[in-house]
Order: C-alpha cells, then sequence, then structure tokens
C-alpha cells in the first residue's frame, strides 16, 4: 500500500454493527431539520421538578411529542414486512443509550452504544416514560442489563465480513417470517417505530443519523442542545421585536416509503404545538 495503516487496539460493538449495517448509498432516506422553541418547555420542566420533584429533560418532552405525533399519523407507526406496510397496534420507541468505557481515564475511546425501547407509549404520561427511561437505562449502564444485551454479546463472536448478512437475516427471521428469536436474545419488534438520540447531551448543536437499515424504524429523531438564538418575536397590534429565545434543533430522517412532505408537515405542526402548550400535552 502507499500509505501507512494499522488496526486499533479496539473496536467497540457498535463499530462492527455499523460496518455490517451500511454497505450502499441506495437507500430511500429524507433528511430534514426541525426547530422548536423551548421557552415554555424549559419552564414547564421547572414547574414539575417544584410541584412533583419529577426530573424532566428535552429528550423526555420529545419523546412524549413523539407519541402525540404517531397518534395524529399512524402511517408513520408502521413496519415493512415482506415488502408490504402494517400498521403497528402500539407506539413504541427506542431511545438510544451511550455506556462509558473507562480506559485509563479516557471515557471515549472503549465507550459502547445501544439503548433500550419503551412500549405501548400510548397507554403512559410522561412521568412513566422518563422514570422506565431512567430505570432502564441505568441498568443499562451499571449492569449491562437490557432486551439486546444478549445478542450483543453474541455477536461480538463474529466477523466483520458476517455481520451484514448476520443483521439482515435476524432481520428477516423476526419480521419476515415471524420467528420467535429470544432465544438468540432477540425480543420481537426491537425497536420499535422511532428512534431517538441525544446528540445534545454531548454539546452537539444538532446533527443527522441514517436509519438502521435492520431495525425496521422508519424515523430517526437526533435531539441536539439548547442554545439561546435571535429570533424576530411578532405579536398583533405591537411591532417586531428581536429576543433572545432557547432553541432546540432536531435533525430528523424519515423513510421516504412509509412519507412523505406532506405528512411530515403535519407531525411537525403537531410537534411544535406540544412544545408552545406543554401544560396541555405533557401534563396528562
Amino acid at each position: 500500500m502507499s500509505f501507512k495503516i494499522y488496526k486499533p487496539k479496539y473496536k467497540s460493538l457498535f463499530r462492527k454493527i455499523a460496518i455490517g449495517s451500511w454497505w450502499n448509498a441506495g437507500d430511500p432516506s429524507v433528511y430534514g431539520m426541525a426547530e422548536v422553541d423551548m421557552t415554555e418547555a424549559l419552564k414547564f420542566i421547572e414547574k414539575m421538578k417544584a410541584e412533583k420533584n419529577i426530573s424532566l429533560t428535552p429528550t423526555h418532552l420529545v419523546g412524549q411529542a413523539v407519541v402525540e405525533c404517531l397518534k395524529v399519523r399512524p402511517e408513520v407507526n408502521s413496519i415493512m414486512i415482506r415488502h408490504d406496510i402494517y400498521y403497528r397496534r402500539n407506539i413504541d420507541i427506542f431511545f438510544q443509550v451511550n455506556i462509558e468505557g473507562e480506559d485509563n481515564g479516557d471515557k471515549t475511546t472503549k465507550a459502547e452504544l445501544s439503548g433500550v425501547t419503551l412500549r405501548n407509549l400510548q397507554a403512559k404520561t410522561i412521568f412513566q416514560l422518563a422514570e422506565e427511561l431512567k430505570n432502564k437505562a441505568n441498568k443499562l449502564k451499571k449492569n449491562k442489563e437490557g432486551e439486546l444485551m444478549q445478542v450483543r454479546s453474541t455477536m461480538e463472536f463474529i466477523p466483520n465480513f458476517l455481520m451484514k448478512y448476520v443483521l439482515l437475516g435476524t432481520s428477516f427471521l423476526n419480521f419476515d417470517l415471524g420467528l420467535p428469536l429470544h432465544w438468540f436474545g432477540v425480543p420481537k419488534d426491537p425497536f420499535g417505530a422511532v428512534m431517538i438520540t441525544s446528540v445534545g447531551s454531548f454539546g452537539i448543536d444538532w446533527g443527522l443519523a441514517p436509519l438502521v437499515p435492520y431495525s425496521r424504524s422508519p424515523m430517526l429523531l437526533a435531539v441536539g442542545a439548547v442554545q439561546k438564538q435571535a429570533r424576530v418575536i411578532e405579536s398583533e397590534g405591537q411591532p417586531d421585536r428581536i429576543e433572545a429565545r432557547p432553541m432546540m434543533k432536531i435533525g430528523v430522517t424519515f423513510d421516504h416509503r412509509f412519507m412523505d412532505g406532506a405528512h411530515a408537515a403535519d407531525m411537525l405542526k403537531t410537534f411544535k404545538a406540544c412544545f408552545a402548550n406543554p401544560d396541555k400535552f405533557f401534563n396528562k
């Protein structure tokens, strides 16, 4: 070779899975960015902390807002099975969780990306969502307990060149044939309809993330950091004014086979309404 390379001493399991997940650019992903005014939402978070001693985060609010959106647009709460679209009966959301890895004080080199799935969220409140997510994420980080930990342990022994076929094969057996794979550590519909990752927790303003082919999830949201930005505020009968508002950007990726711009616009309207009036949508 004309350049020098070497293999890293450590490669996370997620790196192996990523290598097997994305192999070409021929996919139906559509990318966009939504921007939300967090003024009322942050007040709501402080209010719930004071009144109910419940710690909510923007990610919790995003999760609940997604639930409200899927109630309005059930087309997105769908799954592709044998080249046909089926609606899911329940609303399940996968929240990605970063598991820090300790290596001489470096918590990033051996970090792993995993996640937890919250199920039947159409029947739960945002407070139940927050508590369940906290408990599951803590178990995952501290004790490596979770729905997908068994299959992750198995995949550590699969070579890179086979990972693609193992992931696709597992997805085919699980979804298309409906075979029970609990013996392999794979639950039914392990990822739900929407995946959410909080890039803002790392101080990232906003980002876009790719869909995961074998997950059969048609939408992924990357929640950015809340930052103050100058905004033009319109008031009826008053001249426009400029204010510093806390804004949050969310990178959105969706599968064009399930929805198009009209669906996205309808969901965005509901999504922003949730943050503009959190007491109405979240305090149930």
